[in-house]
């Protein structure tokens, strides 16, 4: 396998909480599993999650609160999800970021300081 898998020693994924969000929104390396949940909605009855990439449907799963993908193509893929409760009411979250695939260590570390230093320079 190529490519580099950054993770904490005690996590096999990312959490949108370890990533860093720069000018160019969230970038994941390819390869690497995505874990998407909704936890602040209670009472879910059911959720509908719809991966596109370049405006093209990848994946449409009806689940509980969680979806879980390992990105293998490079592009801007928008993630959504349509959450209804037990009283029918209808929640919707729409998230942009961007695979990519970084060929080394030093490739990713360069694509993430260049973002940051980008991002506070604008400051």
């Amino acid at each position: 396998m190529r490519g580099y898998l950054p993770s904490n020693y005690d996590e096999n994924s990312f959490n949108f909480s370890n990533l860093k969000i720069g000018l160019d929104g969230i970038t994941i390396p390819l390869h690497h599993p995505v874990f998407a949940a909704v936890s602040n909605i209670d009472s879910k009855k059911e959720c509908i999650w719809t991966l596109s990439l370049f405006e093209e449907t990848v994946v449409q799963i009806k689940s509980n609160s969680t979806f879980i993908w390992r990105f293998s193509e490079p592009g801007d893929y928008l993630l959504s999800v349509k959450v209804t409760d037990v009283n029918n009411n209808v929640y919707e979250l729409t998230k942009e970021f961007n695979a990519f695939d970084p060929k080394t260590v030093h490739d990713y570390q360069d694509h993430i300081e260049n973002t940051l230093n980008r991002r506070k320079a604008l400051m």
